[in-house]
């Protein structure tokens, strides 16, 4: 059976796959191509990014290893997903760096893929919770019933804040569960993240060398 095909974006951010091409992995900071028993339906509520300054690598149907920057006469670059709390990313997206490439934010990026109609990613679940998986077509009822807290609640202004901010602004998942009463209610104590977290994704020193998303 086939490698899940080659994934990119363009320069307007649209994805698509290149069916002469099998995605490819990497390990170790070496390309691989995966094995099937390595790759799980892509989860939901992950994210897909584009990784600009670098270029896609996949295998032809020799099982030659390709690095591409342009396909169709668009300029392209590879694709990677970033999946929710409970899976382990098993192979990183496999890329080269193009001269000048800027640093990306501190993301998990697993390589992806597309077959059958579906997008494949390699990882494997080690919670089987299922608290974080919200599916973007769960997002009307979010909306719905996290507007009807604000009616029960006019006057409190921590499901405001929730529910303004964490809910309709970040799609915080804790935040999404609470609109849903699955068993969390996330508590905002400071007016900013005091944790200092070496590699934040959301901030970083200017002199960190790293963006914050």
């Amino acid at each position: 059976m086939r490698i899940p095909c080659l994934l990119v974006s363009d320069c307007a951010g649209d994805i698509f796959e290149i069916p002469e091409l099998s995605m490819a992995g990497s390990s170790l900071d070496a390309p691989v191509l995966p094995g099937l028993d390595s790759l799980i339906p892509m989860p939901r509520s992950s994210l897909l990014f584009t990784l600009p300054g670098r270029a896609a690598m996949g295998y032809d149907f020799s099982g030659r290893l390709v690095t591409i920057t342009e396909y169709g006469g668009r300029r392209v670059f590879p694709v990677a997903a970033f999946m929710p709390p409970g899976y382990l990313r098993t192979l990183h997206c496999a890329y080269t760096e193009l001269l000048g490439a800027q640093r990306l934010p501190l993301y998990c990026y697993a390589a992806v893929g597309w077959k059958n109609g579906r997008f494949y990613v390699a990882g494997t679940r080690i919670d089987r919770r299922l608290c974080h998986e919200i599916a973007d077509s769960a997002l009307p009822e979010v909306d719905r019933k996290a507007a009807a807290l604000l009616t029960r609640h006019p006057r409190n202004r921590l499901i405001a804040h929730l529910v303004h901010n964490c809910v309709f602004k970040y799609r915080c998942p804790n935040a999404c569960n609470l609109a849903l009463n699955k068993g969390e209610c996330p508590i905002p104590i400071s007016r900013a993240c005091n944790a200092s977290c070496i590699g934040c994704i959301s901030r970083q020193p200017k002199n960190s060398g790293f963006p914050s998303s």
